[in-house]
């Protein structure tokens, strides 16, 4: 009964995610939902996989707010996030639901066909369609951006 319970928590968490239109499929080595916390935590190896987006990592938080909506998504770990012809890699990633904001963090890699972004922490502000590239002390950030009608 307890098995069952947490796999219509998790459909229930992740159809209440604004990106999810349609049937989600996580798969990790481990799964712990925590009630009380309103949290659910995926280990090892873990592929959310709806629409046509994809995230992997080694790690997902996925909390809750007080009406046990998703208010956090937070990936540690070889983080990919792979959407249409976009792929991003990260050490981590942060979503802010209710903010609409991305953070991804430490080596951020990321293509859209032939554009290429790099930094160590790249912020997207979704509601304002922004973004911010950082670097460490490492350097300077990195962009090689071609224009569309050079994209052959």
């Amino acid at each position: 009964m307890k098995l069952v319970f947490r796999f219509i928590s998790i459909f229930l968490l992740f159809s209440c995610l604004g990106f999810a239109e349609n049937r989600v499929q996580i798969t990790s080595n481990e799964l712990t939902y925590d009630v009380n916390k309103r949290i659910s935590i995926f280990k090892g190896d873990v592929d959310a996989i709806y629409d046509n987006s994809t995230i992997k990592s080694d790690l997902m938080y996925v909390y809750l707010d007080d009406l046990n909506k998703p208010s956090k998504i937070v990936c540690k770990g070889n983080v990919k996030i792979i959407k249409d012809n976009m792929t991003a890699l990260a050490d981590n990633a942060v979503f802010d639901i209710k903010e609409d904001i991305l953070v991804l963090e430490g080596d951020v890699k990321i293509w859209q066909n032939k554009n290429y972004l790099e930094g160590d922490k790249v912020t997207y502000y979704n509601k304002e369609k922004r973004v911010e590239v950082k670097n460490n002390d490492k350097g300077k950030v990195k962009i090689i951006f071609i224009p569309e009608n050079n994209q052959n």
